[in-house]
């Protein structure tokens, strides 16, 4: 049977509850990146061309300078086999690294292989190693360590590397520096997806752990060297001196562990933190009292949108979906519930996926009198300042929320402008558990409100929210969208031999999913990072300033 995309469905599910409740709390979570210096490239590898990093390894002078940083969520696992949050794979692609990683425009980069060949049909890849790269134990990483990591994922069926070890036929080691690895069937995003979650473990170690979900080994390969983690408190990492790209130009990370966003706020204003992520609609202007402070900002992969249960009334009408969507000011969103930080969406795929993000899909543009007009074409007829239909249905419904900030504010902006041209919206706000059960478990709702952080490849979120086979219950396509010709184009992007031919099934199927509409598209998130004491950053899509780039190019000032 052929693999599918999509990591672990109870996973995953985690993920986007994660990123729906904690989204306005801190900007989603602190998230890292883990690629290297490479050379930007605006289109991928083709098929059987050798993609070289041509980036030299440098040699830095390392001083004794500590970075201090802060997460919302302390960390609740450290295995690079069996994590669980956002936090975890934060702070383990610091240690450990990945076969693949990516460049600035989120396109596959070299990482611990500093080259690779792919097969005319797309199935064999073939990777040459790094030749000087090491364990922190000293001991070389060679290729037996990637079929090792490789054969551990399927033997062991660890959540996030489902889909990957299903994917993977077999690994061979060539030689020791040479890894040829066979997929069940092309797929093109096998590049993307081992950046995003590769982490190559050492066989070393990992051969003579005999419970590995309970195990947390942390002799990485990575830039960074794990020192200690009190509980609620930090982390503290320091820089690895023997790591083969060249060390930071600091010797120690700190991630200290916060309760809130006002407490992580006053740390910075105190000069006890050098670099913090901060929530989207965070009021900037306090901060600009503190003249050391730097505001950096990156376009965000994050999506902002509504999601409506096409299979009931009355989003079971895609004129009636589509009339919703011209009724709702975007912009109105954006500024009151974001404070202008991002912008207005039309699409599902980020801009900030430069290379995946169709710009010709059309926007639903603020427009009440189109609204209406769609809305009489549906069949609804407006008497009394209602809209009712022939079966004498009015057109009114409940929009179902967390009962946290932005939702609070975007759906008391929904419910506005849609009373403003006669659509009653009740707003039901609950707490996250009930959400979550109600809206992913059961689908049993009429419209909601959600944000999801895309992965660089995305049929990753593409296939789970819009393919007819996620459905079911605590299925991740909970606008449950049936669809034969967007099922068809999932299908063909899934099993492209190349990133090309990939991107022409998704901008399919962007234009597919916005003219049925069962989500409208609200806004494209934006990462601010306050930055002193350091200089030389370097902000990334999607990561933000937390990417392996920016670690070892922050210098300190002082």
């Amino acid at each position: 049977m052929k693999s599918r995309k999509g990591i672990g469905k109870s996973v995953i599910v985690a993920v986007v509850v994660i990123v729906v409740v904690v989204a306005a709390v801190a900007g989603v979570l602190l998230t890292t990146n883990h690629s290297k210096p490479t050379v930007p490239s605006t289109s991928p590898p083709s098929n059987t061309t050798r993609v070289t990093n041509t980036t030299s390894v440098t040699t830095t002078t390392t001083s004794n300078a500590t970075l201090t940083t802060g997460f919302f969520e302390d960390v609740t696992s450290l295995s690079p086999v069996n994590w669980f949050t956002i936090s975890d794979l934060d702070v383990l692609q610091l240690i450990f690294n990945t076969l693949v990683e990516v460049n600035a425009s989120g396109l596959p980069a070299p990482g611990l292989a500093q080259s690779w060949t792919v097969s005319d049909n797309g199935q064999v890849y073939t990777f040459y190693l790094y030749h000087n790269a090491t364990w922190q134990d000293g001991v070389p990483v060679t290729a037996k360590d990637v079929v090792f990591t490789f054969n551990y994922w399927k033997k062991y069926h660890f959540p996030y590397y489902a889909t990957l070890a299903a994917l993977i036929e077999n690994a061979t080691a060539i030689n020791n520096y040479t890894v040829q690895v066979t997929l069940v069937h092309p797929d093109a995003g096998f590049l993307l997806d081992l950046a995003d979650l590769g982490m190559i473990i050492p066989q070393h170690i990992w051969q003579n752990i005999t419970n590995p979900f309970n195990q947390s080994n942390l002799i990485g390969d990575g830039p960074f060297e794990f020192v200690s983690r009190t509980p609620g408190v930090d982390i503290v990492l320091k820089a690895n001196p023997h790591y083969f790209l060249g060390e930071p130009h600091f010797k120690y990370l700190v991630i200290k562990i916060f309760s809130s966003v006002d407490s992580a706020l006053a740390a910075l204003e105190s000069g006890s933190l050098n670099m913090l992520e901060l929530p989207e609609g965070t009021s900037l202007s306090a901060l600009s009292a503190y003249p050391s402070i730097h505001i950096v900002t990156t376009p965000s992969t994050m999506i902002y949108y509504i999601s409506m249960n096409t299979q009931t009334f009355p989003f079971n009408n895609t004129l009636v979906r589509q009339a919703v969507a011209y009724a709702i000011n975007k912009t109105a969103i954006l500024d009151l519930a974001f404070l202008g930080q991002g912008q207005v969406a039309n699409s599902v795929i980020s801009p900030a996926l430069s290379y995946w993000y169709n710009p010709d899909v059309p926007n639903y543009t603020y427009s009440p009198s189109t609204a209406v007009q769609l809305l009489e074409k549906a069949g609804f007829t407006n008497s009394s300042g209602k809209w009712v239909n022939s079966q004498g249905e009015q057109l009114a419904f409940n929009l179902l929320i967390p009962n946290e900030a932005p939702w609070i504010e975007m759906a008391t902006i929904i419910q506005q402008e849609l009373g403003q041209i006669g659509i009653t919206v009740n707003v039901q706000a609950v707490d996250p558990t009930t959400w979550e059960s109600t809206v992913i478990g059961t689908h049993n709702y009429q419209m909601t409100l959600g944000s999801w952080r895309l992965y660089f490849d995305p049929m990753l979120f593409l296939e789970p929210s819009f393919d007819s086979n996620e459905t079911g219950p605590n299925g991740l396509n909970f606008a449950v969208f049936k669809n034969s010709t967007v099922d068809n184009l999932i299908n063909q992007a899934i099993y492209s031999p190349s990133l090309a031919t990939e991107r022409t099934y998704v901008d399919q199927i962007q234009y597919a999913v916005n003219q049925q509409v069962p989500w409208i598209m609200l806004a494209y998130g934006q990462d601010i990072w306050a930055v002193q004491g350091y200089s030389n950053w370097q902000g990334v899509p999607r990561y933000g300033l937390w990417y392996y780039t920016n670690f070892l190019s922050m210098t300190p000032t002082g």
